[in-house]
C-alpha cells in the first residue's frame, strides 16, 4: 500500500517573481510488517501443570499475510482447534489464541510470547494459585510448608516415643496422629508410674502419732511430681493407757491383773498395728504375790507378822511381800508367851521342871504343851527318906521335864 502526501512547495527565486504551485508527490511508501500491537490478558490462580488457553484477539492493522510464532506457548488461528508453536497465513481480521501449561509449582509463573509478522505481543503470564493451608481442629490453620508435632495419645510414659511430625502440603496434612499435646506420666519411687494429672498421697515418715498430720498430695504434671514427701505408706502409732504411745510394729506386755500368784500366767503380748493395739489385757505391770511357809500366799504389798520362835518372849517383825519376795527373816507365824525360868508353869522351850521320881505331863508346865522327861541322876541306896518299897531297893532315877 502506497501513501501520498500533499505539500506546498514554495520556491523563491532570487531576482525573479515568487510563485507557488501545489504538486502531488509520493512522500513515503512502505509495506506493513505486522498487525497493530496487541496483548493477551494475564491469568492467575490456576492449578499447577494445567493447560491454560488465553482470551481470543482479533488482529487489526493493514493488509497482508503473516506468519506467527510462539515462545513458550502454542498458537491457534480462528478457533480451528489446531495448535502449534508456528502457524502461517494470518490475515487482518483473523482471531488468535495461545495456550501453555502452567508451572508445576504453586505460586509459580509460566510465560508465553507470540510474534505475528514483526509485531511482538506483550508477554502473556500465567500464575498458578497460592498453596492452600491445612485447616485442623487441633492446630488451627497450618500454613503450607509448615509442620506440627502430633502424638498418638494425650499422655504417655514417654511422649517422644509416640510423636510424629505432620507437614502441611497444599491443604493436605501428612501423618495420622491426632493429639496436639502429650503430657508425660511421672515415674517416681515408690509409686512407680503416676498418670499425668493424677495424684498420690505421700507421707513424711513411715510411722507417726498422726499420719494425717504428715501427709501431702503429690500431683503429676507432665513428668514432674509435685511435693517432696517420699513415703507411700504411713502407719499410725497406738496411744493406749497405761503405756501411752506405742510405735507401730512394737509390742508391750500386758497383764490381766495388777497382782497374781503367777504374773507370767496372766500375761499377753499386745502389738501395735496402725493405731490398733492387739489384745485385751489392760494392766501395764503385774507384781507377783509371795508364797512363803507357814503363811502360804501373801498378796503383793501386804505384810505378815513373823516371830523369831514359836514361844518365848515373842520377838516379832513385819515381813512385807514385794513382787514375790518377802522381806525379813523370822519364820514363825505365831508365838506363845512363856516363862523364861525353870520349875515354873508355862515355861519357855529349853527350860526344865524337876519332876522327881516320876515323869510328869508337859501340859501346864511347857508353854508349847510339848516336852520330854529325861533322867537327871539316880539317888538313894535303897534306904532313907526317898527309899520305899514302892521304888524298890537300890538307887532310884530322878526325872526332869524338858520343854521344847
Amino acid at each position: 500500500m502506497l501513501r501520498f502526501r500533499y505539500v506546498f512547495i514554495t520556491a523563491v527565486f532570487f531576482s525573479v517573481q515568487a510563485f507557488a504551485q501545489l504538486i502531488p508527490t509520493p512522500f513515503w511508501t512502505e509495506k506493513e510488517k505486522g498487525p497493530v500491537s496487541f496483548a493477551f490478558a494475564d491469568v492467575a490462580g490456576v492449578n499447577p501443570s494445567t493447560m491454560v488457553v488465553s482470551d481470543s484477539i482479533t488482529l487489526a492493522g493493514y493488509g497482508g499475510t503473516y506468519n506467527a510464532t510462539c515462545s513458550g506457548c502454542e498458537i491457534e488461528r480462528n478457533g480451528n482447534g489446531t495448535w502449534s508453536t508456528s502457524v502461517s497465513g494470518f490475515n487482518m481480521g483473523d482471531t488468535i489464541r495461545i495456550r501453555l501449561t502452567s508451572s508445576a509449582s504453586l505460586s509459580g509463573t509460566a510465560t508465553g510470547t507470540v510474534t505475528v509478522g514483526e509485531t511482538v505481543a506483550g508477554a502473556w503470564t500465567v500464575t498458578t494459585r497460592h498453596p492452600y493451608p491445612c485447616a485442623t481442629a487441633e492446630w488451627g490453620s497450618i500454613p503450607h510448608g509448615s509442620s506440627v508435632t502430633a502424638y498418638s495419645a494425650s499422655t504417655s510414659n514417654a511422649c517422644a516415643s509416640i510423636s510424629e511430625s505432620r507437614t502441611c502440603t497444599d491443604g493436605s496434612l501428612s501423618g495420622t496422629y491426632t493429639f496436639n499435646v502429650c503430657n508425660n506420666n511421672c515415674n517416681v519411687a515408690p509409686w512407680g508410674w503416676v498418670a499425668h494429672g493424677a495424684g498420690v498421697t505421700a507421707y513424711q515418715t513411715v510411722t507417726a502419732n498422726s499420719c494425717a498430720a504428715v501427709a501431702e498430695t503429690r500431683t503429676c504434671n507432665n513428668g514432674t511430681l509435685s511435693g517432696s514427701y517420699t513415703n507411700a505408706n504411713c502407719s499410725n502409732n497406738c496411744n493406749v493407757s497405761p503405756w501411752g504411745w506405742v510405735t507401730h510394729g512394737n509390742s508391750v506386755t500386758a497383764y490381766a491383773s495388777a497382782t497374781s500368784n503367777s504374773c507370767a500366767g496372766v500375761a499377753q503380748t499386745r502389738t501395735c498395728s496402725n493405731g490398733t493395739l492387739a489384745g485385751t489385757y489392760a494392766y501395764g505391770t503385774c507384781n507377783n504375790n509371795c508364797n512363803v511357809s507357814p503363811w502360804g500366799w501373801i498378796a503383793h504389798g501386804t505384810s505378815v507378822t513373823a516371830y523369831a520362835g514359836p514361844t518365848g518372849p515373842c520377838v516379832s517383825q513385819s515381813r512385807s511381800c514385794s513382787n514375790g519376795s518377802l522381806s525379813g527373816s523370822y519364820t514363825y507365824a505365831g508365838c506363845t508367851a512363856c516363862n523364861a525360868a525353870s520349875n515354873t508353869t508355862n515355861m519357855c522351850a529349853g527350860y526344865t521342871y524337876d519332876a522327881g521320881g516320876a515323869c510328869i505331863s508337859a501340859a501346864g508346865y511347857c508353854a508349847s504343851g510339848s516336852g520330854t522327861c529325861v533322867i537327871s541322876y539316880y539317888y538313894g541306896t535303897g534306904s532313907g527318906s526317898y527309899c520305899g518299897d514302892a521304888y524298890g531297893p537300890g538307887p532310884q532315877p530322878y526325872y526332869l521335864l524338858q520343854c521344847y
